[in-house]
C-alpha cells in the first residue's frame, strides 16, 4: 500500500530519482526564474517545496501548447492512456504516439497546431483524467543527492505564479500522493526488470 498507516507516511521509495523530472525537461538543469524563492522542508516526509509561493491556474492554456521558449511534451503513463481512451471513446493511437526508452512514460499526447489535441479553446476536454505531468505544472520534482524529493519551479511561462493563495505543505503533499499512486502502478515487480 502507498501509505504506511502506522506513521501516516508516504512510501517515497516508489518515486525514483528523476522519474517525474527527466522526461519533461531534458537539459537536467533548473533555471530559476525567481532566484529569491525560499524553500520549506518537511523532515517527516523528506520533501522540499517552494515556501510562501502564490499560484493558481488562470486558464490561459500556455502550458498546453508550444511557445517561443518551449516545445511541450505531454508524456503519459500507460494507465493514463487507458483512462483517456475510455473517457474519450478513442484508441490510444489516435491521440498519442508510443515512446521508446522513456519509462515510466509510454506515450506522448499528440498536438494539433502546436497545442494539445485535448485543448478546446482554453479548456481541457479531459480535465478529470488529465495526466500527472499536467497536474504538476508549473512544478517539476526530482530527488536530490541527499534523497530529498524537491518540488522545483523551473524557468516557466505560467501566468498563475504570484496569483491566488499561498500554497501550503498540504498542496505539495497531495501532488506527491497522486504521483506515488500513479507511479506505483508502473514500478517493476521485484525480481523483474
Amino acid at each position: 500500500m502507498l501509505i504506511n498507516r502506522r506513521e501516516d507516511r508516504l512510501d517515497l521509495k516508489t518515486v525514483r530519482k528523476g522519474s517525474l523530472y527527466a522526461p519533461v525537461h531534458n537539459s537536467g538543469r533548473f533555471i530559476m526564474t525567481e532566484p529569491r524563492i525560499s524553500y520549506a522542508a518537511s523532515t517527516k516526509e523528506n520533501v522540499a517545496y517552494p515556501d510562501n509561493l502564490r499560484w493558481k491556474c488562470v486558464r490561459c492554456a500556455t502550458c498546453c501548447g508550444d511557445t517561443e521558449k518551449h516545445t511541450r511534451h505531454v508524456l503519459i503513463l500507460a494507465s493514463e492512456a487507458r483512462a483517456i481512451a475510455v473517457e474519450t471513446g478513442t484508441r490510444t493511437e489516435e491521440f498519442a504516439q508510443r515512446l521508446e526508452n522513456c519509462e515510466p512514460y509510454m506515450f506522448e499526447i499528440r498536438k494539433k497546431n502546436d497545442r494539445c489535441v485535448f485543448l478546446d479553446g482554453v479548456s481541457c476536454s479531459i480535465y478529470s483524467k488529465r495526466p500527472l505531468i499536467c497536474r504538476f505544472y508549473p512544478f517539476v520534482m526530482e530527488r536530490s543527492e541527499s534523497g530529498t524529493l524537491e518540488f522545483k519551479l523551473p524557468e516557466h511561462e505560467c501566468h498563475g505564479i504570484g496569483r491566488g493563495r499561498k500554497l501550503t505543505q498540504d498542496f505539495y503533499m497531495r501532488l506527491l500522493r497522486i504521483a506515488v499512486e500513479r507511479l506505483e502502478l508502473h514500478r517493476p515487480k521485484q525480481g523483474t526488470k
